[in-house]
C-alpha cells in the first residue's frame, strides 16, 4: 500500500478454498494493491471524500497521499475486477449515495458503501 510518510504500510489478502478477499488499509491508489488483489472475490477498499475532509490541522497534500478518493476508487475497483466491492473507511459526513455515483463514474461492478455496525 502507500501511505505517505509510512515506508511499510499493509494491506491483506485472505485466500481460502472457496473465496478471496482482501482490505486495502488506508492508502492512496497503489498498483502494488491492484496486482495483488485482481479479480478478488471481496475487495474492501477505503474510500476518502477530501472535500467531507475539514480537520485544519492536517495539511492538504497528506489526504492525496495517504487516501483514496471515491473517483479513484472506481479507477482502482475497474482494474482489480473485484466480485464485490465494499468501500470503507469513510469521513463522516459522507453521502453513500454520492459515493455510490462518484465510484460509479468509473465502475460499474457491484458495490456496497459500508456503515458502521453493518453486517452481512
Amino acid at each position: 500500500m502507500d501511505h505517505y510518510p509510512l515506508e511499510m504500510p499493509f494491506g491483506f489478502r485472505f485466500d481460502t478454498k472457496d473465496k478471496s478477499v482482501a482490505f486495502s488499509g488506508d492508502t492512496c491508489p497503489s498498483e502494488n494493491l491492484i496486482k495483488h488483489t485482481r479479480g478478488v472475490d471481496i475487495l474492501v477498499h477505503e474510500c476518502t471524500e477530501y472535500t467531507k475532509w475539514t480537520n485544519p490541522e492536517i495539511d492538504e497534500s497528506h489526504k492525496v497521499k495517504t487516501h483514496t478518493h471515491p473517483d479513484l476508487l472506481g479507477l482502482v475497483a475497474r482494474d482489480v475486477k473485484p466480485g464485490l466491492l465494499v468501500a470503507s473507511h469513510l469521513m463522516p459526513r459522507s453521502i453513500p449515495k454520492e459515493l455510490r455515483r462518484m465510484i460509479g463514474a468509473n465502475y460499474d461492478g457491484p458495490t456496497v458503501i459500508g456503515e458502521d455496525l453493518m453486517t452481512g
